[in-house]
């Protein structure tokens, strides 16, 4: 649509739907507003190619869009906005684009699990409810609410943030949701953290929730020390032997420039984590996707203290959410 010259705006079928295959381009300064009302845009739907793909940097409205069984489309890499529902029972490519749910309403994400690059829900008209049945919601980039009115994101608790590199550049974030009440999200997601093989390795991890256990740490690395139920770890590489009483978490004591071994006592339910900075044993023999989280191999090394004696530089950084 469009031919660069002039800006052209197409607005096509009220309360109808549309079936698209192949090609979708929409020119620099155009825009196409395809269905208003109650209409939806499907990509397939028994058409006889298998793939589509949107082109162009104009401006693309839909009221609601589906991507039809077996069907593959490739996203716009700019901004796709919706005015109701996406349903994906096929394959979507987001190519570093956006999906806005522009006005006020209920919106529901529904169909095969999908990774999205950007969602934003809301553009300031009215207030947005978008509502993830998708297991998962994959997020490769950032989750933005808008804060002139309230809207909301509900996870279904299977939004997950992703993370594909050491680099932090390369975690999915979730846009300001602190010091606001308009910006609303609800339900639970992990939000892994990417660590590369590196062999034996101290790496340093936080807690960013209060009230968060030791034994929720237990959850995702073996934890080991003198408290009363430290991990089994079965998973443990064989040689050096794991030994389950050896401590392999340590939090940093400012007054006496020291690492204390952490806990010594107790049940790891009973022992919280603090707002401070923790080191971790690991060694990162690879991840594996499991049950929602990056799982990683560790054992203790036996060497003495964290980060393999004083040298800070030898340690590389990360984070456990």
């Amino acid at each position: 649509m469009g031919d660069g010259v002039g800006a052209d705006v197409l607005s096509v079928g009220a309360n109808s739907n549309f079936s698209i295959d192949g090609i979708l381009s929409v020119a620099n300064g155009c825009t196409l507003n395809a269905g208003t009302g109650s209409s939806t845009v499907t990509f397939g739907n028994g058409l006889p190619s298998t793939t589509s793909s949107i082109t162009g940097s104009g401006t693309i409205n839909f009221d609601g869009l589906t991507i039809a069984s077996g069907h593959t489309l490739t996203s716009s890499s700019g901004t796709i906005e919706l005015t109701a529902d996406l349903t994906n029972s096929g394959s979507f490519n987001h190519n570093s684009g956006t999906v806005l749910f522009r006005t006020a309403g209920v919106k529901n994400i529904t169909g095969n699990s999908t990774t999205f690059n950007n969602i934003t829900v809301g553009s300031g008209v009215g207030s947005t409810t978008v509502i993830n049945s998708m297991a998962p919601l994959n997020l490769r980039g950032r989750l933005t609410l808008n804060t002139t009115v309230v809207n909301t994101f509900t996870t279904g608790n299977n939004l997950v943030l992703l993370s594909t590199s050491d680099n932090p550049a390369d975690d999915a974030t979730i846009g300001p949701l602190r010091g606001t009440a308009l910006a609303v999200l609800n339900g639970t997601y992990p939000a892994p953290r990417y660590m590369s093989s590196e062999n034996r390795i101290w790496r340093y991890i936080a807690s960013p929730v209060v009230g968060s256990t030791v034994s929720q740490l237990k959850a995702a690395f073996p934890v080991s020390g003198t408290f009363s139920d430290p991990s089994a770890c079965p998973l443990c590489p064989p040689t050096p032997a794991y030994n389950p009483a050896s401590p392999s978490l340590y939090y940093y004591n400012a007054p006496t420039q020291a690492y204390v071994a952490y806990p010594t006592s107790g049940t790891a339910s009973a022992n919280l984590l603090f707002e401070w900075p923790w080191v971790l044993s690991i060694r990162a023999s690879g991840w594996t996707y499991w049950s929602g989280y990056y799982k990683l191999y560790r054992y203790t090394s036996g060497n003495s203290g964290p980060c393999h004696g004083s040298s800070i530089d030898r340690c590389c950084c990360s984070q456990w959410i």
